[in-house]
């Protein structure tokens, strides 16, 4: 049996807000959103999504 620990992050309220009742739809908590995200990351040893720069503007001439 894995034990568990409780952790303490930072957010946006709103994105909170929206994202709990996302997955409230999902049939899940945020809890359990975040346990399957680090799952992930585990078993890819990444990221789950690509993390790129913004492509930079070229100025208009």
């Amino acid at each position: 049996m894995s034990i568990k620990v409780q952790i303490s992050l930072r957010i946006d309220a709103e994105k909170l807000i929206e994202a709990k009742q996302i997955l409230a739809h999902l049939g899940m908590n945020f809890s359990e959103a975040v346990n399957i995200f680090a799952a992930q990351v585990v078993a890819q040893r990444g990221l789950t999504f690509q993390v790129v720069l913004p492509l930079k503007k070229q100025k208009q001439q």
